[in-house]
């Protein structure tokens, strides 16, 4: 309707049907142009009468394009804005709000509609007139009324209200995954045969709150990154994006993973097309932090260890590179544990400066020796977005790291320690590494989870 009309408007203005039209239409879009040559007139009584005047009618011929035109791009819009509207409310259509919104849109474009093309079907003599006469005022009521309050305010209404939804689609998902996490952690047994012993306090060489210190990492600086990452992975990721990911909780290797009495490895594969910001903070990004969270909740047991790369993938970042990772783990662990918890006789000076220097020998052995002392206890070590370590300078240290806990794992199901270590890395891309490092049924892959 509103295309046909101004087809309409169109043709009346084309040369052979109607030439005085024509020429007006013309007029008004070269005023601009025609105006700037009335500064080369010579002065003179009449010519000073003869310019205010032509400044006049120029100054109507103009404000006569103007408002077409914005009537002309407002109808333009139009198409788009509905396909808009028409996908946000396939995708939202259980809220009732963002049916509302959608209705006063709607209602608004058609009011908005009608004003236009009547607007549009006035006479130009009609038009002609009202301008001469006002001038500054002329089109307002199209231009306020019509397309800002009708049409653009009931659009950034009805965008509020769609984000208002986004939010609220993502939060239940979020409260989906903590009550399937938490029915699953219900069913895991966590408990040991042996009850922990207590261990005898030794001379050492350091004190635990030096070692932390050694460490340097600040235990605050993962709690910051959790926030951090799990607010800006719900404004760059789409919730389906979300979804999708949440799917590998059904799966019966993260099922396993998740409940089995042993230690054990899991790498999951994202394999999904992402932007550089949704990159640092993926869809799998939201199920580590979310999994961290619930696991410390349910259980004084369970110790999460998470590592975040999307946060420290700079290279100027202090916490960066497989040091990093090491160090965040080991500061995390050496701040769960007690004094009489670890005994740490055998350190001295040589492996001090070590981890001072961030040697990644030693930060292993660093890491094994305090989890080994976290007896009673179920370790959850993450290492979210391992794509940002997949890169020369990092690649050798994480399969390094991998292998150090591969073994780890290994050594742990053979011996009883009194500890378990569940082992998970995320990779929201598609690993060039994961299967040269670990066997096919430590990999879980997105696309194969439904």
């Amino acid at each position: 309707m509103a295309s046909e009309a101004v087809e309409q408007d169109n043709a009346k203005t084309k040369m052979r049907h109607n030439p005085f039209r024509a020429a007006g239409r013309s007029f008004q879009r070269n005023a601009s142009n025609l105006e700037m040559l009335v500064a080369f007139l010579p002065n003179g009584d009449f010519t000073g009468i003869l310019c205010g005047a032509l400044t006049f009618v120029f100054c109507a011929a103009k404000r006569l394009d103007e408002v077409r035109n914005k009537i002309l791009n407002c109808l333009d819009s139009l198409p788009d804005i509905v396909e808009e509207t028409e996908e946000y409310v396939e995708i939202y259509d259980d809220d009732p709000r963002v049916w509302k919104a959608a209705e006063d849109l709607y209602l608004g474009i058609l009011d908005g509609v009608e004003s236009m093309l009547q607007w549009i079907d006035k006479s130009a003599l009609e038009r002609a007139f009202k301008v001469l006469t006002r001038p500054t005022t002329f089109g307002k009521n199209v231009e306020e009324d019509t397309i800002k309050q009708n049409i653009e305010g009931n659009v950034a209404k009805f965008r509020n209200v769609v984000l208002m939804s986004q939010h609220k689609h993502i939060n239940k998902s979020l409260k989906a995954l903590k009550e399937q996490l938490n029915s699953q952690l219900k069913h895991a047994d966590w408990v040991r045969d042996n009850p922990k012993a207590e261990k005898l306090v030794t001379k050492a060489f350091i004190t635990l709150d030096e070692l932390r210190s050694s460490i340097g990492f600040d235990p605050k600086v993962n709690q910051r990154d959790m926030v951090t990452s799990m607010i800006d992975a719900q404004k760059v990721c789409p919730p389906e994006m979300i979804n999708h990911a949440m799917l590998a909780l059904r799966d019966n290797k993260f099922a396993s993973w998740l409940q089995s009495n042993e230690s054990q490895i899991l790498f999951i594969e994202g394999r999904m097309k992402l932007s550089s910001e949704q990159e640092a903070s993926s869809p799998l990004t939201m199920l580590s932090c979310a999994l961290a969270q619930l696991v410390a909740r349910q259980s004084e047991r369970s110790l999460p260890l998470v590592y975040l790369c999307g946060q420290h993938n700079r290279q100027d970042d202090p916490y960066s590179g497989v040091s990093g990772v090491l160090r965040c783990w080991n500061s995390l662990i050496a701040e769960s544990l007690m004094p009489r918890d670890v005994d740490l006789s055998a350190i001295n000076l040589s492996f001090i400066d070590g981890v001072r220097a961030q040697r990644l020998d030693v930060l292993c052995m660093l890491f094994r020796h305090l989890v080994l002392a976290a007896t009673d206890k179920v370790v959850f070590v993450i290492l979210d977005g391992a794509l940002w370590l997949e890169v020369n300078r990092h690649i050798q240290g994480l399969g390094d790291i991998v292998l150090f806990l591969s073994n780890l794992v290994t050594a742990l199901n053979q011996q009883n320690y009194g500890v378990i270590v569940k082992v998970l890395i995320t990779h929201p891309s598609t690993s060039n590494h994961a299967r040269k490092w670990l066997p096919k049924e430590c990999i879980l892959e997105l696309d194969d989870v439904r």
